[in-house]
């Protein structure tokens, strides 16, 4: 039960950062951050980041479309946070 409010959470904060760009039908590039050690990230939240960042892209209606990029040319920027700080996830735009 928790991990899905996790999630829910997490889906939520990606697609308001990500808002910032709906005005431009441009190329959004995004860097999604391995977690560490000390923050509740199993390896399949980051394929979940991902399809958030898809389903997005699909419901904009063809306005915004998603790319990787490495972390110092990303437009957006996903991090893992520790368990223990109040917060699941920390997106820069």
């Amino acid at each position: 039960m928790t991990r899905n409010w996790v999630g829910t959470i997490a889906l939520a904060f990606v697609l308001a950062a990500a808002a910032a760009y709906t005005a431009a039908p441009e190329v959004i590039t995004y860097y999604i951050a391995a977690g560490d050690a000390g923050t509740s990230y199993r390896p399949g939240d980051r394929q979940l980041a991902e399809w958030a960042l898809q389903a997005w892209a699909r419901s904009s209606g063809g306005a915004v479309r998603f790319e990787p990029a490495d972390e110092a040319h990303a437009g957006i920027r996903m991090y893992w946070a520790a368990a223990d700080g109040g917060e699941i996830g920390r997106a820069h735009v």
